[in-house]
């Protein structure tokens, strides 16, 4: 008996391990198919990620913990598909639950267990301690636009010179100067742009310093460059602490442009230049003894335009109509007039393009002479009665009243297109539309007069992808002189944005004749009690953060103001006096973030036909008062961040009943929710309803919570069944409570083609017919996470011919996207986003006749990663006009072009950017000629050995990026070839 214990314990040991290894194959496919579910979860955290990845790209990169993450992922997914070949294979070798080889069916089962223990442990690591992002290395130079000047202008030499003395060594501080408009700032756009410049330094940081410069603004700006983030509330002794041990074991340039005034290095916070550190600092300033209070060691005087260049600039401008005999000697007088200042032959140039009638020539000459004073020395008033010559050649007052009214910005400033038109219509100068698509196309032609004049000159505030304007500093002081409280005509502006002023002006004369008030960007913290403001119409403050409490009494005086905005202050409820601004047109209130609701009084307000409350805005709900707003035609509501807000406020209606169907003039409207905010559900289908009542409707962005309420709109909106809805954005999510609605928000808002016609469709399990329906009339379309999508061909191929912008997401069931017979004859930008099954983008029947998708400008691809080709055989004659080809994160892909060519089938590609494709050895095979091929972005590409350049075949390359070592370690055919393309590498940091 002694021995029963011992050998019980010994069965159990032997028997234990038994079970459990029958429990294997018992379990099997129970475990198998839990396998499978949490295999799932998995990679929609994956994509999650990858999405989040994808969507923020700017300036930022994954880190190495996401990356590393995303990694073990990726050899998840790899042993699932040999466990899936592996199990298929064991159930076909199982009859009737027998295996034949139980072992191997032991040892398969419990690799099922163990991954399942794998995947979870891997979830748990789902939280980066670091986060998914971070910021990306910085860029040794980022290219800015520059014109092209041929060689020896007077340009040329002076951007020759500015880089010889770089080159010397014993120049640390270079002071550039010369009169406003002679072209100080286009020769640092063209210096900073040099390949040569980024060989020498490790970072230029270009700074616009402008009259109204603080040191904190410099600071920000070099911080901003350098991927510092600053808290508000650090001192600047603290900034330029923090700035100093960042720069000073970097080999910078220091490009101040436009300087009033000295500005301290020391104080900002950079390390002096000497010969040690090998650094520089480049300023320009139209003064002389500016340059010397900043110790420069050499100054170089930009010269104006010489006689021939004068000429030619002006010819250009003008056009061929000054080769005309009778107008000739007239345009020659005048060009001589101007004295060589770019500026003044820019602008008196586009007052006079294409002009024929020689009494307008001569007259022109006769004004220009008569302000001709040789004997001034300073030529700024010479400047000023050249452009002011333009100025008077506007047809109208109207017109010129729009070019004043830029001036209300700060220096430099990037004016929005579409805001600048919206004030102006509240202010009355844009006449007789009888609606807002009117109204919009009679603001963009006196937009294009005066960008044509050269009042105002285009730009593009690439982060936001928006169309701006922005004034030269030179016509903005000739602006602000003529709007002066002794400018002796016109309107009185008192302008003070953008000068950091903590106070508001003092001077009461000012405000008491002042028809526009600009303090906006600056730090107000308070305003004053009351101020009598009898002819004024504008009144900027927005911008002022730190305004938190409108007086009571302050907007009782200004019974003629037309436009007030106060986006973007911390303002927490708007004045009683409000009520008296009968004259009131438009109110701007976006990005108040301490602004929870309108008071009663907004209902006095019977003149306002804009109200804007978006652009990160909390209000929590709509007064009942605002169906009072008989003439309101634009309402933008965003109650997207405030959710938390609610719970410690008593539950309201976010929009009252009826609060949208009295609004019968409403031609633009816009309401954005967050999707967990469940008030939504309440009451979208009485919203929908309203909505759908509207007649005037021509604008329309809407949330739908379900694909029944986008139904019945379309049923009932006479705006749209008329085809008067010209513009919308409708997001459909069904179900809703998904975590990509808000990325939906986000896409709907940014990095988007500016299109009218928007459609967003998520968590769909089919297509529906209204979706279709819709589709028929859009011009962009994206698509995320729909479950049953397999390609383009469901939609029908006669409801995509408006199509110009597709984005598909997470759409699993697409093995290939667009087929053969699928044909997109307006597509210009495609993006393909985390399709994880997808083996081929397109489809391309040889015997079809191209071009398929004639017009495609852009291709982007992220995240696809059973992809192998991004333009299998056959692809390429269907996509002659292709100019950018952004490929990422795409595994598997081994070849870009699969097929030999040898003519030149991307012969408009511009750019190339390649990132994370590690599995890619070859772009192209054969030599092929890149005509058009500006950038090439090559980072993450470790098998890639070669690239596709040989001798002349790529005649306007500019720039290549990528890291050092992957660069050094590429194969060339010869040192001649490797030599030739040296000069266009960029180096990008790990």
């Amino acid at each position: 008996m002694e021995l029963v214990g011992p050998v019980i314990e010994v069965a159990k040991c032997i028997c234990n391990p038994v079970a459990l290894y029958v429990g294997y194959v018992k379990n099997l496919k129970k475990n198998f198919i839990k396998l499978n579910e949490k295999a799932s979860e998995l990679y929609n955290m994956r994509d999650d990620v990858k999405l989040a990845i994808t969507t923020n790209r700017a300036g930022m990169i994954p880190t190495a913990q996401c990356e590393s993450w995303l990694k073990e992922v990726e050899d998840i997914e790899k042993k699932m598909d040999e466990m899936e070949e592996n199990y298929k294979e064991a159930k076909s070798k199982c009859v009737k639950g027998l295996c034949p080889n139980v072992f191997s069916c032991m040892k398969f089962g419990k690799h099922v267990v163990v991954m399942i223990e794998d995947i979870n442990d891997l979830m748990g690591t789902f939280a980066f301690d670091k986060g998914v992002l971070a910021n990306a290395p910085m860029k040794a130079v980022e290219i800015v636009p520059a014109p092209r000047v041929r060689a020896d202008s007077s340009t040329d030499r002076t951007v020759q010179k500015i880089l010889d003395c770089i080159r010397d060594e014993h120049t640390q501080k270079i002071g550039i100067w010369g009169m406003g408009g002679v072209g100080k700032t286009t020769a640092m756009k063209i210096l900073n742009n040099v390949p040569e410049i980024s060989e020498m330094f490790a970072v230029v940081i270009w700074v616009t310093v402008s009259k109204d410069w603080t040191t904190r603004k410099v600071q920000n700006e070099i911080a901003q460059r350098l991927n510092i983030t600053l808290p508000e509330d650090m001192s600047n002794d603290a900034v330029s602490r923090r700035l100093f041990e960042k720069l000073k074991n970097i080999r910078y340039l220091l490009l101040l442009d436009d300087v009033w005034d000295k500005v301290d290095l020391e104080d900002v916070g950079v390390p002096a230049p000497s010969l040690e550190n090998g650094c520089k600092v480049l300023l320009t300033s139209r003064s002389r003894g500016i340059c010397n209070k900043m110790e420069t060691d050499l100054e170089i005087r930009v010269e104006v335009l010489s006689e021939e260049e004068a000429w030619e600039l002006f010819h250009k401008k003008v056009g061929d109509v000054i080769d005309l005999s009778m107008i000739q000697p007239l345009a020659r007088g005048i060009v001589e007039e101007c004295g060589g200042l770019p500026l003044a032959i820019i602008v008196v140039g586009g007052a006079l393009r294409k002009e024929t009638d020689i009494h307008v020539w001569q007259n022109a000459l006769n004004e220009l002479s008569m302000a001709a004073t040789s004997h001034i020395e300073d030529m700024e008033i010479v400047v000023f009665k050249r452009l002011k010559f333009s100025y008077d050649r506007l047809k109208d007052d109207n017109m010129r009243s729009c070019f004043v009214y830029g001036a209300l910005y700060p220096e430099d400033y990037m004016i929005d297109v579409a805001e600048l038109i919206e004030y102006w219509r509240a202010e009355g100068y844009i006449e007789g539309a009888r609606n807002l698509k009117e109204a919009r196309s009679k603001g963009r032609t006196i937009l294009k007069d005066l960008v044509d004049v050269s009042l105002l000159e285009r730009c593009y505030k690439e982060d936001q992808e928006k169309e701006c304007v922005k004034m030269h500093d030179v016509i903005r002081d000739l602006a602000l002189r003529i709007t002066s409280h002794d400018g002796g005509e016109g309107q009185k502006f008192l302008a003070r944005s953008g000068k950091g002023l903590e106070e508001p002006p003092e001077e009461q004369e000012e405000w008491e004749c002042a028809n526009g008030i600009s303090l906006m960007h600056n730090k107000l913290a308070w305003l004053p009690e009351w101020v009598d403001c009898p002819a004024l119409t504008t009144l900027f403050l927005q911008g002022n953060y730190e305004l938190r409490t409108i007086p009571d009494l302050f907007l009782e005086g200004m019974p003629t103001l037309r436009v007030l905005d106060l986006s973007g202050t911390s303002i927490e409820q708007l004045p009683p006096s409000l009520c008296s601004l009968t004259s009131l047109r438009g109110l701007y209130l976006n990005d108040c973030r301490h602004l929870g609701s309108l008071p009663p009084e907004i209902g006095s307000l019977k003149s306002l036909e804009v109200l804007y409350l978006d652009k990160h805005s909390r209000i929590r709900n709509l007064p009942v008062e605002i169906g009072e707003l008989g003439r309101l035609q634009h309402l933008r509501v965003s109650f997207y961040h405030n959710i938390n807000d609610d719970m410690n406020h008593e539950v309201q209606r976010m929009i009252p009943y009826g609060g949208v169907s009295r609004l019968t003039r409403l031609q633009d409207l816009r309401i954005e929710v967050d999707n967990e905010d469940r008030r939504w559900d309440e009451i979208v289908e009485v919203v929908t309803e309203e909505i759908g009542a509207l007649k005037e409707l021509s604008c329309l962005d809407f949330c739908f919570a379900s694909v029944e309420h986008l139904k019945r709109f379309i049923h009932i909106s006479r705006p749209w069944n008329n085809g008067l809805l010209k513009s919308f954005c409708f997001i459909v999510s069904h179900p809703r409570g998904d975590f990509l609605s808000y990325i939906s928000y986000e896409l709907s808002q940014q990095k988007l083609p500016q299109l009218d016609q928007y459609m967003i469709f998520e968590n769909g399990y089919t297509i529906p017919d209204v979706i279709v329906e819709v589709l028929k009339h859009a011009e962009g379309f994206i698509l995320l996470k729909n479950k049953s999508f397999e390609k383009l061909e469901q939609l029908g191929v006669e409801n995509l011919t408006r199509l110009k912008f597709f984005l598909i997401a997470m759409c699993d069931s697409v093995r290939t996207l667009i087929g053969g017979g699928c044909k997109l004859p307006n597509l210009e930008e495609l993006r393909i986003s985390m399709l994880s099954n997808i083996l081929d983008i397109w489809d391309c029947n040889s015997s079809l006749m191209p071009p398929l998708l004639g017009n495609l400008r852009v291709l982007i691809l992220e995240g696809c990663s059973k992809l192998k080709y991004v333009f299998p055989r056959g692809v390429l004659p269907h996509v002659p006009n292709l100019e950018v080809v952004d490929v990422s994160s795409c595994d598997k892909i081994q070849q870009i072009i699969e097929e030999e060519i040898k003519n030149s089938p991307l012969s408009k590609l511009k750019t190339l950017k390649l990132d994370g494709l590690y599995n890619l050895d070859c772009i192209c095979e054969g030599v092929i000629s890149w005509p058009s091929m500006e950038l090439v972005s090559i980072l993450a590409c470790s098998k890639l050995k070669r690239l596709p350049f040989h001798n002349d075949n790529a005649p306007s390359l500019k720039t290549i990026q990528c890291h050092e070592a992957w660069w050094d370690s590429l194969e060339w055919e010869d040192d001649a070839i490797r030599n030739r393309y040296q000069s266009f590498f960029t180096p990008q940091k790990r």
